[in-house]
C-alpha cells in the first residue's frame, strides 16, 4: 500500500529584504503583490519513504539544504537521504544564499548598502526558512492517507517540454538511450567544473566525486529501466551529427 501526504505553505519573504540575484540593481522588496510558496510531497510504501520539497526561491547553497534536511529528518524521522529540495529559480523574493565577497562579484556589493545589516536579514531569512519548511514538513507526514497509484499516456497542449517540441509534444514516460545519460553527466561535470550556480546542488545531490556521480545516474538509470522497461530515442537531437 502507498500513503502520500501533502501540504503546501506560503514563504514570503519581509518587506526591506534584499531581492534575490538583483544586488547590483539595489532592488528590495516594497510589498507582495503575489505570494510566493513552498510544497511538500510525501510517498511511502511503508518500507521506502521520500521526500520532495519544491521551494519559490532563487537559490539554496549546500549547507542551507543540509540544515532543512536535519531538520526535516528531526521532526518526522525521514531519513536524510530520501529528501531532496528544489527551488525553481524564481527572482522574485529575497536573498537565501550567504554574502557574496568582493573578489567573486565585486559588482553585487554596492557602497550604498548596509553589509551588516544584508548579513542580518540573509541570516534571518535562512533561519525563517528552516524552521516554515520543517514545519511544513511534520505537518504533511501527519497527514499521510493510503492512496492508489496509477498512470496513463496523454498529449500537453500548453507545456513546453526538455525532451519533446513544445505545445505538440507526446507525454513520454520511457527512458532515454544511454548516450543522453552520458550527455547528462557531460553537462552536470561541466556546470560543476566552471562554478555555475547549480555546482553545490548537483554534488549535493549525485556525489562529491566524479565516480560518485557517475554512479548516481547509472544507479537511477537501472532503476527507471526496471519499472519503464522501454527506452525512449528522438528522431532528432540537437548537439549531435546528423
Amino acid at each position: 500500500m502507498i500513503e502520500i501526504g501533502t501540504h503546501e505553505f506560503e514563504i514570503n519573504p519581509k518587506i526591506g529584504q534584499p531581492m534575490g540575484g538583483y544586488w547590483r540593481y539595489n532592488k528590495f522588496i516594497k510589498g507582495i503583490r503575489d505570494p510566493v510558496f513552498g510544497n511538500i510531497l510525501i510517498i511511502s510504501n511503508k518500507k521506502l519513504t521520500h521526500e520532495l520539497v519544491v521551494l519559490d526561491e532563487l537559490i539554496l547553497d549546500s549547507q542551507l539544504v543540509k540544515e532543512m534536511k536535519q531538520e526535516i529528518e528531526k521532526r518526522t524521522k525521514i531519513p536524510y537521504k530520501n529528501i531532496t529540495i528544489h527551488v525553481n529559480h524564481t527572482h522574485s523574493t529575497s536573498v537565501t544564499v550567504p554574502e557574496p565577497s568582493d573578489d567573486d562579484y565585486p559588482f553585487l556589493l554596492p557602497e550604498a548598502w548596509d553589509v551588516h545589516e544584508m548579513r542580518k536579514l540573509t541570516r534571518e531569512r535562512r533561519e525563517t526558512l528552516v524552521k516554515i519548511v520543517s514545519a511544513a514538513s511534520e505537518i504533511a507526514f501527519r497527514q499521510m492517507n493510503p492512496v492508489r497509484v496509477g498512470y496513463k499516456e496523454g498529449y500537453t497542449e500548453d507545456i513546453g517540454r526538455n525532451r519533446n517540441r513544445p505545445l505538440d509534444g507526446p507525454v513520454d514516460n520511457s527512458v532515454p538511450v544511454i548516450r543522453f545519460l552520458e550527455r547528462l553527466f557531460d553537462r552536470n561535470e561541466y556546470f560543476i567544473k566552471s562554478h555555475h550556480p547549480l555546482r553545490e546542488t548537483l554534488i549535493n545531490q549525485t556525489g562529491n566525486d566524479v565516480r560518485a556521480r557517475k554512479s548516481f545516474l547509472q544507479q537511477v538509470d537501472k532503476q527507471a529501466i526496471e519499472l519503464l522497461i522501454h527506452r525512449w530515442e528522438p528522431s532528432f537531437a540537437f548537439g549531435e551529427d546528423e
